[in-house]
Order: structure tokens, then sequence, then C-alpha cells
């Protein structure tokens, strides 16, 4: 059974205080009205926001708000989780980004970095949307948004990111998965929402949802909230015995647009690396029991496939990996 409570928490939002049309208080009333339980507010490259929020109260009264600023520059936008100073971000060129988050971090090690919107449209519509920074060492990062904006469920840059993602983990490299919101003003409630859902051991507070990000305790849902019960590990964590024993079971949420994207689960699916080995039909309320022997090395992960907005196959559900690691 897990000690984990799996708590939505947004990542991505704005205010007037850089291009939001959301006043401070506003932002949190429309996100405790969607249902989440904290935010992390990411203007861009200013904290002013925040300290309008902390000024007020807002954050007590309202809903709990967490440090955060998209860091926006020519040649891509990082969200920086977790840190009241982000730097210099005048100092940034094409090529030296993993340098430029080094310093950083030097005086906040405990801060999640991630890359926003990675296959947006950059040049010449949106100067610096798309991520062209050369890395050697993703490890610098502890996710890249899989999922960005609203009604983003179907788009060629949410697929191009997801496939991206994987190919990351192949390589062996540690993200979460995580989506963005990118709330700038108040919104459809019919439109699709990747929302985030942070494993948290004790309260909501910045440094919990920090901690859950870096330790891959994180799943992305449409809707359906899952009961994953594994013998004794959490996603994120590395296992050595090459096999998992678990079950799951699907839960409706009470988001505010919980009824209007018709969501209809459909299957359940285990993936070993790229090939899938488990697969079966599921639906709402229903448990299944899995036990999975002689994984290969590498990672196992979860996803609910379904219907959704009358689109079928659509991943309603993309969990953070565990590795499968040698003895």
């Amino acid at each position: 059974m897990s000690k984990l409570t799996y708590y939505p928490i947004e990542l991505h939002s704005h205010t007037y205080h850089s291009d939001g049309e959301f006043s401070p208080e506003e932002l949190l009333q429309s996100a405790r009205d969607f249902g989440y339980k904290g935010i992390f507010l990411t203007d861009h490259n200013t904290n002013s926001g925040l300290d309008d929020i902390y000024e007020n109260k807002f954050d007590k009264k309202i809903l709990k708000a967490f440090h955060g600023i998209e860091w926006t520059t020519f040649y891509g936008h990082l969200l920086i989780l977790g840190s009241k100073d982000a730097g210099n971000y005048t100092k940034a060129r094409l090529d030296n980004i993993e340098e430029c988050i080094n310093e950083i971090k030097s005086s906040n090690p405990n801060i999640v970095i991630g890359i926003a919107h990675p296959f947006d449209i950059g040049n010449p519509l949106c100067t610096g949307c798309h991520f062209e920074y050369l890395v050697n060492d993703y490890s610098k990062f502890n996710y890249i948004e899989l999922v960005n904006s609203e009604n983003a469920h179907a788009s060629k840059s949410t697929l191009k990111a997801y496939k991206r993602w994987i190919e990351l983990l192949e390589e062996g490299y540690r993200l979460a998965a995580l989506a963005g919101r990118d709330w700038h003003r108040p919104s459809n409630p019919e439109e699709s929402v990747g929302i985030n859902m942070l494993g948290i051991d004790g309260e909501v507070s910045e440094s919990n949802a920090l901690k859950a990000i870096r330790n891959l305790r994180t799943y992305i849902s449409y809707e359906p909230i899952i009961d994953l019960d594994l013998d004794k590990v959490e996603l994120g964590d590395d296992i050595y015995d090459k096999k998992i024993w678990g079950s799951l079971s699907l839960l409706k949420s009470n988001f505010e647009n919980k009824d209007k994207l018709n969501i209809i689960p459909k299957k359940f699916i285990i993936y070993n690396n790229r090939k899938v080995i488990y697969e079966k039909n599921i639906n709402y309320n229903e448990n299944i029991s899995f036990k999975l022997n002689d994984l290969d090395l590498g990672y196992i992960r979860f996803e609910v496939l379904g219907e959704m907005k009358a689109m079928d196959n659509q991943r309603l559900v993309i969990t953070s990996p565990i590795f499968i690691k040698e003895k």
C-alpha cells in the first residue's frame, strides 16, 4: 500500500504581471474552482505576481501558491520551479544552457527545471517558443512538457514531445511525465487539460511538490484518477529483481471539466521500454491485478487509453517510469 497521496497541482501559469489576463487573485480562484490543490505561478522572468499573492495572503485564503518562473529567452523557455531568483537569463546563448542551469542550481539544488512547450512553433511567429538549445546532458532537466496548453491532446507538438520523451527514456534519462496548462486566461470548460498528479507524503507544500517531481512520483491525467497499488514500489523507483506485482483501478475525478470531455476509458497498458507487455480492457471502478516477471532492463510505465471528445485511442493517463536495474 502506497504512503503517497496524489494531488492535482498546476506547474505553468501566468498573470498580468507578464502576459496573462488573470490577476493573481483571479488565477488562484480559477485554479481552486477547477479542482487544483496547489499551483506554481510562472510569469515570464519575474516573481512579482507571487509577491502580490503573498502580500495579500491569497495563498492562505484561496489556494496554495508556489514559486516559479518561466525563464524566457530567444532559444527556448524553461520552467524553473521553487526558485525565488532564476539568475540572469540574458546570459543564455544557444550553446551554454547547461552552464546556465548549473549556475541557477548552485544557489538552490532542490529546484526543478522543465522544458516548456519544446515543439511549439518558433520564429517568426513566437520567438523562443520552440526549444532550440544545444543540449548534451538531459539529466540537467527534471521533465519536458508532454502536453502544453489546453485542447492539445492530439496536437502535432504533443505527439512530438511524447516521442522525444520516449527517446530520452531509452537513452537512460530520468524524466517525469508532466504537462503544463500554460494558463493565461479564463478557459472554456469544454477544453481538455493535461492535469499533473503529484505523489506526496504529507501536506501539499512547495517543498513536497518539488520532491515529488524530482523523484518522478507523477502522472498526467485528463480526468481519471488511478489507484495504483504496487508491491513495495512507487513510480520513479528502481527495482532490481526484474518483476513487479500490483493492481490498478480507475476512479472518476471531480475536476470542473469532468462532464464535458465525454471520457470513456477502454484499455490499460503496461510498457517495458517500447514494448507492450500487458494489455487489458478497463473501465471506471474496475480493479485489475497483474504479475509481471522476467522484465527487460530499462523501465516500465503505465498508460490508460480511451475515448475523449469523440476521438478514440487517446492517452488518458501517462505515468512516470519505474526503472529496471541490474542487481
